[in-house]
Parts: structure tokens; sequence; C-alpha cells
């Protein structure tokens, strides 16, 4: 299998295309009418991504660099991570950047997972600077985070710092550095949520089988240590 393709002029045609996991980066123009999946996706500076009527693109990310062209009519831009990601959405600089005519751009995170490094919920977000031109006219943008794992058991007696079992965060930042060209934002709708942060165990001494020995539930975000930080907090 390719692990990454480099496409050129290209016109995707109606059969549907499932490639997750693997990574697409377009240099030339290229551009969707159909169902398409793909792992990380960028779009180089020389690169046009077009995604038009009865397009859907399913991504783990979409990262725009330089001068790179994406626009969105009547299309789908749909961001959700095949795995575990720190972070999931639209990144980067571009020239152009337009959703318009009833287009949907949905990101939506993945919750944590049963281990300290994955159990905050992954932050999700559009953080995109245009150097020209932003059009969103008559379109949705849905972008939730995900949530913190609340786990049935403690999973260290250590101190617990920094973010775990934290819900992710959610943003929306689209800039246009060029104050005299176009930026145009009509008739859009759009929902932004942060993760909610996990639920410690109940705190309770883990329960004893026959034999006496702990069966591991039971206990709080550690058992025995301190807690600090963003620990089990809301995005």
């Amino acid at each position: 299998m390719v692990s990454v393709r480099d496409l050129g002029t290209l016109t995707a045609e109606a059969a549907p295309l499932v490639n997750p996991g693997e990574p697409l980066v377009v240099k030339g123009s290229y551009s969707i009418h159909r169902y398409e999946e793909w792992g990380v996706v960028t779009v180089e500076s020389t690169g046009s991504l077009n995604i038009g009527p009865g397009g859907h693109l399913v991504a783990d990310s979409l990262f725009l660099e330089g001068n790179a062209v994406l626009i969105v009519r009547s299309g789908v831009i749909e961001i959700t991570p095949t795995s575990y990601r720190e972070t999931a959405g639209i990144y980067g600089r571009c020239s152009w950047f337009e959703l318009s005519s009833r287009s949907r751009v949905v990101i939506h995170g993945t919750d944590g997972g049963y281990d300290l490094p994955t159990s905050r919920g992954t932050s999700t977000g559009i953080d995109v600077v245009s150097s020209r031109t932003v059009i969103l006219v008559a379109s949705s943008i849905d972008i939730r985070a995900g949530d913190g794992f609340s786990s049935p058991e403690t999973l260290t007696d250590s101190d617990l710092l920094g973010d775990a079992f934290a819900g992710g965060s959610a943003r929306l930042e689209i800039f246009n550095e060029n104050l005299y060209d176009i930026m145009l934002v009509k008739n859009m709708h759009i929902d932004v949520h942060a993760g909610d942060g996990g639920k410690a165990p109940d705190g309770k001494p883990p329960p004893s089988g026959a034999d006496g020995a702990a069966k591991g539930l039971g206990g709080g975000y550690t058992r025995g240590g301190d807690v600090g930080g963003r620990v089990g907090s809301g995005g």
C-alpha cells in the first residue's frame, strides 16, 4: 500500500474511495464528488482541494500549507479520528478558505482511553489563517471535543498532574490577515462544544475477592497521591 499519495490534477469519480489511515498529500488540484476516506490530509502550498456536490471527505485531520486553497461548495468534511489523537481538526495557512452552499464541516474528537497517557479527550477545532479570502456562507460547522475517560478503577497511586482524564478543548479561529480582501460570514450555523471531564472512581476501597485479594475497583483519580492541574476538568 502506498503510504503517501502525491496527487496532481484529478477528479474523483462516483464510486467510494476508502483508504482509512492512509495519508493524502495534495500538490495540484484535487476535486471530490463522492465519498472518500483518508488518514491525515495535507494540502501543500501549490495544492487546491475542492469538495463539490456529493463530495464527502472523511479524515483524521486536515492541514493547509502556505498558499493552499480549500473550497467546499455543497460538500461535507468530516474529521473523525480512527484512533486516539491529542488533536483533530483543520489547521494551518492558506490563500482561500471557503464553505458555502449548504456545506457541512463536522469535527468530533474521540473520548479518552483506558490508560493515563490517552485518558484525556481529543481536542478539536479549526485554526486557520488566510492570506487572501475567507468565505463562510449558508453552511454549518459542528465542533465537539472528546470527553475525558471515566475510569472504574484507580490507575495510579502516585501524584497526578497535567490533563489526565480531562475533556478536550474546542476552538474555532479563522483569520484573514489581508485587511483589503474578502472576509464574508453570513447565514452560518456554528456549534462548538468542549469535552466533559472524566468522573473519578467512587473513592471507596477496592472490594476483596474470596481469597482476600483486591479486585482493583474503587479509589479516586489516584490512590494516595496528590491531584492538581486540569485533572478531570472540562475542556
